[in-house]
């Protein structure tokens, strides 16, 4: 190791198997595992198959350089979060074996100590790389899984900001009416790549315990907090104090808590994430007013049919990620009905747009989303709720959410 202390310069994602990921240049390892954490997340390694394939590149500033090739199951995962994240968790144990040896009986003992030595120095590095965190990164996660911020969210959140309190100065405020938004940590942006890394692995744990509108509404409202959090990021020098602490300490946490508890509170749904039905009026006449709200906005909407003997199965989930979900969601109560094969063979969609309801007998339930999430909430919910007019998306009902 040279007398000045190499960093790493970037870190290249090159291919992932995973959909969710993506691939291209980060600053940091920490940067790259945010990303990951939001992947797996989203799209864990499916039972069905033994791994997603994931290659990287990570090179430091002096030149020394790791190409390889990791192979990630849902143990991987929960593994990782004892390490800070996928990549880093790879990365550790590729140096461990390295600097371990034992695999490499039968070469040289000239080339097994090179080996060695050049595990022995990853690990230097991989240490060096974290310098400025100062607590385990998995400090809530239980014995035997991933990390979570569950039964009690407030208590979770707190005890890593205590954590941080020991080690950063404390910003005093008035406290208000949240005993969370008091006096904050100052975190610096090593912190902040941690923490949100951290509560993104803990999300994927937890929200696959709730109903399916619940845990979009509050993995879309993280995805925000981490995108706003991304762009505040800019500094090249990790111990520089993170400009946007207050914000993040009294506003994005304090409200990712209300979601999680009051989610928890009324046993896995939000106030405004149980799918609500409402009838969307009879026929010839007006679209009620929450309809008509709907100009302009992007979001899923469900269908339901009051058949005669009092049932009202889900017939139709649908999307529009181009802000015209009245538009979309109207089409299906208009007069004229297309034959079911005609819209798969005109756009090879795979289902039918153009299905048709009786206004009298139909009710809706609508989610509104950012438009980039519209399509991936609708696969959810077809897999989730099978309605039987979707002709794709129709997988085994217990694939996780």
């Amino acid at each position: 190791m040279s007398a000045a202390v190499p960093r790493v310069a970037r870190v290249h994602i090159t291919t992932a198997d995973n959909d969710a990921a993506r691939p291209g240049l980060y600053r940091s390892i920490a940067d790259a595992d945010a990303m990951l954490a939001d992947a797996v997340a989203e799209n864990p390694p499916p039972e069905g198959r033994p791994y997603q394939a994931l290659t990287f590149s990570v090179i430091w500033s002096d030149g020394f350089r790791i190409d390889d090739r990791l192979y990630v199951t849902r143990q991987f995962v929960v593994d990782a979060a004892d390490d800070g994240g996928v990549l880093r968790h790879g990365l550790l144990r590729m140096a461990r074996a390295q600097a371990d040896g034992a695999a490499y009986r039968g070469l040289p003992p000239d080339r097994v100590e090179a080996l060695k030595a050049r595990g022995r120095d990853l690990l230097r590095r991989l240490e060096l790389d974290v310098q400025g965190l100062d607590w385990p990164r998995n400090a809530t996660a239980p014995s035997g899984r991933g990390p979570t911020l569950l039964p009690s969210p407030g208590d979770a959140i707190w005890r890593l900001k205590e954590r941080f309190s020991f080690r950063r100065r404390l910003v005093p405020v008035d406290a208000g009416s949240s005993p969370y938004s008091a006096a904050y940590p100052a975190t610096n942006h090593a912190d902040v790549r941690y923490l949100t890394n951290f509560i993104s692995l803990a999300l994927g744990n937890d929200l696959s315990t709730f109903e399916p509108s619940t845990a979009a509404a509050m993995w879309n409202h993280w995805r925000l907090v981490v995108q706003a959090v991304q762009r505040s990021l800019r500094s090249d020098d990790d111990s520089e104090p993170y400009p946007g602490n207050e914000q993040l300490w009294r506003k994005q946490l304090p409200a990712l808590i209300r979601l999680l508890e009051e989610a928890v509170a009324s046993g896995g749904t939000l106030r405004n994430g149980r799918l609500a039905f409402r009838q969307v009026g009879n026929r010839d006449e007006s679209y009620p007013d929450w309809v008509q709200a709907l100009r302009g906005k992007s979001g899923v909407y469900v269908i339901r049919e009051r058949q005669r003997d009092g049932s009202a199965p889900i017939v139709y989930v649908g999307e529009s990620h181009t802000d015209r979900l009245h538009e979309t969601l109207t089409r299906h109560f208009q007069a004229w009905r297309r034959w079911k094969g005609f819209w798969r063979g005109q756009f090879a969609e795979g289902h039918d747009p153009g299905l048709t309801y009786d206004r009298d007998a139909a009710e809706a339930a609508v989610v509104i989303t950012p438009p980039h999430h519209a399509l991936e909430m609708e696969a959810r919910l077809i897999r989730r709720l099978r309605p039987r007019d979707n002709l794709i998306g129709q997988a085994d009902e217990h694939v996780p959410f």
